[in-house]
C-alpha cells in the first residue's frame, strides 16, 4: 500500500525506508485514527523479526511511515525466484512466527500477513513489515455485525487496487466475510497456514479465477492437501497446514508459538537426514562425492528442499 522511498534521516544519520500512505485511504478519518493507534503500539516492539517503525507523521497533508529499512528481499522472491531450498525457507518462518508471537503476545494483529509483508535480510533474519496498515482496509461491521464477501471484496478493490489477490489469497475465513469483531491472532495463524502451503508447493492455497472465486474458496473448500502438488513433502508438514487453515478459529492453533518450535522441529528433522544422507553417500567414478547433488526435492522436483552440502 503506498509508495515507498530510501531515505535519510538527518538527524540521526540513518536510513529508512520511507512509504507514503495514499491520499484516498489516509483522508479517512476514523480508520487513520485508528491506524496510527496500532502503528505506535507495534513501534513499541522490539524483536529481531519486526521491522522497526521509527516514526508515523505527516507534512502538508502527506501522511507517511518512516521505518526500517531492510537490505534484502521479499518472502516471495524467496519462494519463487531464488527457489530457496525448504530447510531455509522453514527457517525463516520460524522466526516470522517467533515475531508473530512477540506481537500477538502485545496484543497487536497483523491482519495482512503474506509473503510480500515479510522481507528476508542479507543477513539471513526475517523481518515482518507493516504491522498496523491493515486498519486502512479493515471492513466496517455492517447493521448485522458483518458485512458480505461481495462488501469486503468491493472494498478492497477501491481501498487497494492491483493488490486484491494479493491480500485476498492469505484472508482468514472471517476477515473474508467482514467479521470484523471476529478477527483476533487466530486469524493471523491462518495466513501463516497459507504461506506455509505456498513454501511447500510453490502455489496459493486458495487462488480462484476471480476475487470473489477465492474469498468463497476460503470460506468453502476444504483444507488443500500439500501431497496433491508436492507428494514428496513430509506428512508432519501437512499436519501443521491443516490446522493453521482450520476454517473456525478455535480449532486451528491457538498460539502461533506452538507453530514455532514444531517448524523448528520439522527443520531439525530435515537437516539430520540430509548429514545422514551426506555420511552414507559412496565416492563416484569420477571421484566427487555423489552427496554434492543428493537434493530432497519439492514442487514436482522442481525446487530443492535440502541441499545435502549446505550447511546452516
Amino acid at each position: 500500500m503506498g509508495e515507498v522511498y530510501l531515505a535519510l534521516d538527518a538527524q540521526l544519520d540513518r536510513t529508512v525506508a520511507l512509504k507514503i500512505l495514499p491520499h484516498d485511504v489516509a483522508s479517512n478519518g476514523e480508520r487513520m485514527r485508528r491506524f496510527v493507534q496500532e502503528a505506535k503500539a507495534a513501534a513499541a516492539l522490539s524483536h529481531p523479526n519486526i521491522a522497526h517503525i521509527y516514526e508515523v507523521g505527516e507534512i502538508e497533508g502527506t501522511h507517511f511511515i518512516a521505518m526500517e529499512y531492510i537490505d534484502g528481499g521479499t518472502l516471495r522472491e524467496e519462494i519463487h525466484t531464488r527457489k530457496t531450498p525448504l530447510t531455509k525457507l522453514l527457517k525463516y518462518l520460524t522466526q516470522v512466527a517467533e515475531g508473530l508471537a512477540k506481537a500477538h503476545a502485545a496484543g497487536i494483529v497483523h491482519r495482512d500477513l503474506k509473503p510480500d509483508n515479510i522481507m528476508v535480510a542479507h543477513d539471513g533474519y526475517a523481518k515482518i513489515l507493516d504491522f498496523g496498515l491493515a486498519k486502512l482496509i479493515e471492513p466496517q461491521k455492517g447493521r448485522d455485525g458483518g458485512s458480505s464477501e461481495v462488501a469486503t471484496a468491493i472494498l478492497l478493490q477501491h481501498s487497494t487496487p492491483g493488490m486484491i489477490m494479493g491480500t485476498v489469497g492469505y484472508m482468514s475465513p472471517e476477515q473474508a466475510q467482514g467479521r470484523v469483531k471476529e478477527i483476533d491472532h487466530r486469524s493471523d495463524i491462518f495466513s501463516f497456514g497459507c504461506i506455509l502451503y505456498e513454501v511447500a508447493t510453490g502455489q496459493r492455497a486458495f487462488e480462484g479465477k476471480d476475487v470473489l472465486d477465492s474469498l468463497h474458496m476460503i470460506v468453502h473448500a476444504p483444507t488443500p492437501q500439500i501431497r496433491d502438488v508436492n507428494a514428496d513433502a513430509p506428512n508432519e508438514m501437512q499436519r501443521i497446514v491443516r490446522r493453521c487453515l482450520a476454517k473456525e478459529p478455535e480449532k486451528r492453533y491457538q498460539s502461533i508459538k506452538e507453530v514455532a518450535i514444531e517448524l523448528d522441529e520439522l527443520r531439525q528433522e530435515f537437516k539430520e537426514k540430509a548429514e545422514l544422507e551426506y555420511s552414507v553417500q559412496p565416492e563416484s567414478s569420477s571421484g566427487e562425492s555423489a552427496s554434492s547433488s543428493q537434493r530432497v526435492q519439492i514442487n514436482s522436483g522442481q525446487r530443492s528442499a535440502v541441499n545435502a552440502t549446505q550447511t546452516e
